[in-house]
């Protein structure tokens, strides 16, 4: 059955999707700590929206809603170094009507410390199942 939207509809689990780098600074940490009001929070990943990014990345823009997400934290990130995020499409469903997409996102440092992993839930598009 098709959800109206040609690009959930090609994608794939297990698909890898588009590749993000980025260099952790004082100015991204800085800006990440002061959005949340918490001067020592350590992971500016959610403001780099990672977990969006690497699905636009390969597929452009797709109308999404976050519905839902899970981190597990393993480091903090280094200011001055370089994180790599690789993402994979997880899972794909339609309950009461609406299209559901998983992805996974893994975020590892130059050095190869494992910084955080992340599931997160989309609703796509908010598009009626049959549409």
């Amino acid at each position: 059955m098709s959800s109206g939207n040609a690009v959930y509809d090609g994608l794939v689990v297990d698909e890898q999707l588009g590749h993000l780098e980025y260099v952790v600074t004082q100015e991204l940490l800085g800006g990440f700590q002061d959005a949340v009001g918490y001067p020592e929070a350590g992971f500016p990943h959610i403001a780099v929206k990672e977990y969006i990014e690497v699905l636009r990345r390969k597929h452009g823009p797709v109308p999404i809603i976050s519905a839902k997400h899970r981190d597990r934290y393993f480091h903090p990130p280094i200011v001055g170094k370089r994180v790599q995020v690789s993402g994979w499409v997880r899972e794909k469903y339609e309950r009461r009507g609406r299209w559901w997409l998983v992805v996974e996102t893994l975020a590892i440092d130059e050095d190869g410390r494992e910084i955080v992993r992340s599931e997160h839930t989309f609703l796509i598009g908010g598009l009626e199942a049959g549409q």
